[in-house]
């Protein structure tokens, strides 16, 4: 029997060293490819295309999350969705929280809005929050700080911060400095180019150009960017030659780069150059090969090629070329307006149903109000549920005295004692059930009250006034269940209580904190009713801590009921 169970033990632990094994092979695995990433993310792309996510680990199934968009990333894939990064970061922030994999994480949530095109706030928040955790990190990654920062300053630039967006770009220069990673040192550089340029400080955008021109061992890609960024400022100095050059030899890389351009807008801009040079024949060239390579021919501002062949036609006196291209453009712009149209009577469809929606959110409402109604009770309930714990509490401590005092005096017998013990202690159990029952009320109210201000949030465009109702319903009750304590408490109960005299020297909502911290309330109930988080529970007791301490005030309060209870 004993021979059976030592077999049955070991064939255990061979499957789960077996099992274990392929997970932690393919995990060295994912690191190896994740080290090619820079050099090779088409390789990396494609190993990971081989792997099936339903059979991995969760770890590794995050991990190669990550990897794959990274990847997409670097070969300049289409985001349509941010959902797997999304996925990626929860499984970190819950596994792994201020790891290195999961900043990555965070930083790449907000790299894929911002390749979506989004560049609101949904961007910013995940990098603020990366940047938060890597700003405290003794060993810095400066790979993953020159990402942080290039994008935080993406986000602003495009938002017109270009202040702030000039910090970021200058913290990210130096981050690619200490990687020694060349392409990030030109990314950067020209990042801090145009971020000049776009605030006319040509002379800054001068001196970033002149850096880039210095960076050695440039891509063919970079080097287009180079001659891009080159023909926009000599064309800003008018210095049309020079640009002109430089657009032509954008014109011999441009089948080489890896991010296809446009070709149509380069011959465009030659063609306007040869035009502002009053090189006509040369412009008009320009201008139909530009015709001749429109990549898209349903772009609503085709039209503008077809009007800068007349334009030029018309100046040189060919007034029947001129007519006939002016034609065309008209035909090219009427199906354009077509097309507008049909999204006018899309637009039309998506506001019937919107209607339709809005009537729904209307008995929504209804149902609202009542549900606001009985938020209102519950407020009143556990108000007057946290009296009654105090006043059950202030009895109690009061009998434990009488207790002493009575034994000191009296020598009762020892059956007696116990008995009172006894009763003592079912008074205490009914107290801490009755503040178990408190918690649990507060915490569904919060919940509740959450809930309506996410309803409020969603409805915010469709019923402004209902939306404010809610905000103002919600303000309310915080300020009236500060100025209702504020009221049935006075300053000589408090100081009868607790000892300690405030003679009016705090604020109402001091007064409640104060309170509440004599009756024990944890740090974490005390931020549910303050609506704020622990850690600014802990400072904002600090700070009245040591405001007691200015004005000559007993601070013996928080000592007696533990300064930093959580």
């Amino acid at each position: 029997m004993q021979n059976n169970n030592l077999i049955c033990v070991l064939l255990f632990l061979l499957f789960v060293r077996c099992g274990s094994k392929p997970d932690l092979f393919l995990n060295v695995r994912l690191q190896q490819w994740d080290a090619m990433l820079e050099a090779n993310p088409e390789a990396v792309r494609d190993s990971l295309q081989t792997l099936n996510p339903a059979i991995l680990s969760n770890e590794n199934n995050a991990y190669c999350g990550l990897l794959k968009t990274i990847s997409d990333d670097k070969t300049y894939a289409e985001f349509t969705s941010d959902s797997l990064i999304r996925e990626t970061e929860n499984y970190y922030r819950n596994h792994a929280k201020s790891s290195n994999l999961h900043i990555r994480s965070l930083v790449y949530m907000g790299i894929v809005r911002i390749r979506m095109g989004i560049i609101d706030s949904t961007a910013l928040i995940p990098l603020k929050e990366a940047e938060i955790i890597f700003n405290n990190l003794d060993n810095q990654n400066p790979s993953v700080g020159y990402l942080l920062n290039f994008f935080l300053g993406k986000v602003h630039h495009e938002n017109k911060n270009f202040s702030f967006a000039s910090g970021y770009f200058k913290k990210a220069s130096q981050f690619s400095k200490r990687e020694k990673n060349f392409a990030h040192s030109f990314d950067s550089h020209m990042a801090m180019f145009w971020n000049s340029m776009e605030q006319e400080k040509f002379n800054e955008g001068k001196k970033y150009l002149d850096s880039l021109e210095m960076i050695n061992s440039k891509s063919i890609d970079e080097e287009y960017f180079l001659l891009n960024a080159q023909s926009v400022y000599y064309d800003t100095q008018n210095m049309h030659e020079k640009s002109l050059e430089k657009e032509k030899e954008q014109i011999k890389l441009a089948p080489h780069i890896k991010e296809k351009p446009e070709i149509f807008r380069l011959y465009y801009s030659i063609s306007d150059q040869y035009k502002d040079m009053n090189q006509l024949d040369s412009a008009a060239v320009y201008a139909l090969k530009a015709i001749e390579h429109i990549s898209d021919t349903t772009y609503q501002l085709n039209y503008l090629l077809y009007e800068n062949v007349a334009d030029i036609a018309e100046i040189s006196g060919d007034y029947h070329t001129a007519n006939n291209y002016r034609k065309q453009a008209a035909l090219i712009r009427e199906k354009t307006i077509e097309k507008e149209t049909d999204k006018h009577i899309l637009k039309l469809e998506k506001q019937y149903d919107l209607s339709r929606a809005e009537n729904k959110a209307l008995q929504a409402e209804a149902k609202t109000r009542i549900a606001i109604i009985i938020i209102l009770c519950l407020v009143i309930l556990i108000v007057v549920s946290l009296f009654y714990v105090r006043a059950r509490r202030i009895k109690m401590q009061q009998e434990k005295r009488s207790l002493k005092e009575e034994k000191r005096k009296t020598e009762m017998d020892k059956e007696l004692v116990e008995a009172r013990a006894g009763i003592l202690r079912i008074e205490v159990e009914k107290q801490q059930l009755t503040m178990i029952v408190y918690n649990m009320m507060l915490g569904q109210f919060f919940s509740l009250e959450k809930q309506l201000q996410s309803l409020a949030d969603k409805a915010r465009k469709a019923k402004p006034d209902f939306a404010n109702f809610v905000d103002d319903v919600r303000a309310s009750m915080n300020k009236n269940l500060v100025n209702d304590f504020a009221k049935t408490i006075s300053d000589s109960k408090f100081c009868e209580l607790t000892g300690i005299s405030l003679d009016n020297k705090v604020n109402k909502s001091e007064f409640l904190m104060l309170y509440l911290i004599y009756c024990g309330v944890s740090n974490k109930n005390l931020a549910t009713v303050f609506r704020t988080t622990p850690e600014s529970i802990r400072s904002r007791k600090n700070q009245l801590k040591n405001k007691l301490l200015s004005l000559n005030m007993s601070t013996s309060l928080f000592e007696q009921k533990g300064f930093s209870n959580t």
